[in-house]
């Protein structure tokens, strides 16, 4: 059997990021709604797949898909969201699709989440916004991608300090943050 890494389509989420999505997806009730903000081409969605489905989770996905290109990859062969929606398919789920920037999303999505993961935007005024926009609308987990552990300041290292001015705990393994808000 190959590895799962494997098996998902491209991206930066490591095996690490994968186990510890995994276990925050896993702590989640059935039928909770669960939204992803930046979901590139589906990796660490579908690196939870089987959870989804299990717990019949409601899944929102959440991206500009106007990506054309990886870093160090070549060029996209189709457009972002139709590569997205082929390994959605792929898996069997059905995630509600906002097709906007983060904050549009956040002003239009009319409940709340149980869990809310924020990979779109990695710069530190972005991440701030997307942390006071989606965490009133979140009611047990917020998280997200790309909390890099050196704080040289680099575009991505806006992660690390948005996080961690807004959230006096934060849970860190691999580059995945989360703080509970039960």
């Amino acid at each position: 059997m190959r590895p799962l890494a494997r098996l998902l389509p491209p991206g930066w989420f490591s095996p690490l990021d994968v186990a510890e999505y995994r276990y925050l997806v896993r702590s989640l009730p059935d039928k909770a709604t669960m939204i992803e903000v930046g979901v590139f081409l589906g990796r660490s969605l579908c690196s939870v797949a089987d959870l989804i489905r299990e717990k019949q989770i409601h899944l929102v996905a959440v991206d500009t898909f106007t990506k054309t290109h990886m870093l160090g990859h070549r060029p996209l062969k189709d457009t972002q969201r139709t590569l997205f929606e082929r390994q959605m398919a792929a898996r069997d789920l059905h995630p509600t699709i906002y097709a906007m920037p983060s904050m549009e999303a956040a002003a239009q999505f009319p409940g709340r989440a149980d869990f809310v993961f924020l990979d779109a935007d990695h710069t530190y005024p972005a991440v701030l916004a997307e942390i006071a926009a989606w965490r009133p609308k979140t009611t047990r987990v917020m998280g997200g991608h790309d909390y890099l552990p050196s704080p040289t300041p680099t575009p991505t290292n806006g992660v690390r300090r948005a996080v961690r001015e807004s959230f006096s705990v934060i849970h860190l393994r691999g580059w995945v943050w989360s703080a509970g808000l039960v």
